[in-house]
């Protein structure tokens, strides 16, 4: 069943540090999701264009991702969330208690290298590897393909789509192309919807025990 929760504004709250940590958590969270369903809109058997165009909403959506994981990690140690505020929620404490174990569990470390190395930027380490495995394994590959002119929205540089996949899914140079390669991925990538959404579930729970803390829930409808 669908829901709105309102906020009181009736005060300036430019200046609660707890409503603005959750501003930015749930600028976060709604990234993740229409990058996700942006993603999901792309065929199994995508190719070219297509095939660059999930690849770059995959590191989108984990990015965002990841960097809900690290907002809820620092503020947590900040104060600004507490495990408590889930209550007796057991799929949100589960989860809370996988984002704050140690060692880091494998997907939410995957999350962070999307969000540090790949997201905003292409990190040199990322680069240099995909180049030296590129070396061994391949002895040649697509560095642009180009619509009508170079100016055109059709045009793509392949090999960003091999980094991609080579990094994040351990696939071999040419794989990110071949449209059963999708199919092969698929585990991990069912793996990643679920996680972010109780993702969201999370967030929502935060959200609104941090809007009743400072008490500016007004009503929901």
């Amino acid at each position: 069943m669908r829901k709105k929760v309102y906020v009181d504004t009736t005060d300036d709250l430019s200046a609660n540090k707890n409503v603005c940590y959750l501003l930015r958590l749930m600028m976060s969270i709604d990234a993740s999701r229409s990058a996700y369903r942006w993603f999901q809109r792309f065929t199994k058997n995508a190719t070219g264009l297509e095939r660059t165009d999930l690849l770059m909403a995959l590191v989108t959506m984990m990015g965002w991702t990841g960097e809900c994981i690290r907002l809820i990690q620092k503020g947590s140690g900040g104060g600004c969330v507490r495990r408590e505020m889930l209550g007796c929620n057991k799929g949100c404490l589960e989860l809370w208690d996988e984002i704050h174990a140690k060692p880091t569990p494998k997907l939410i470390a995957k999350f962070y290298r999307m969000r540090n190395k790949c997201f905003a930027h292409w990190d040199l380490e990322i680069a240099e590897r995909f180049l030296q495995r590129l070396h061994k394994e391949s002895d040649e590959i697509a560095f642009v393909e180009t619509g009508e002119d170079a100016k055109s929205l059709d045009s793509r540089f392949p090999w960003v789509c091999e980094a991609i996949a080579g990094d994040l899914l351990n696939a071999a140079p040419g794989d990110a192309d071949r449209p059963e390669a999708v199919e092969e991925w698929g585990e991990l990538l069912l793996e990643i919807g679920k996680f972010i959404g109780e993702m969201t579930a999370l967030a929502q729970e935060l959200g609104v025990a941090i809007l009743r803390k400072e008490g500016l829930e007004r009503r929901e409808s």
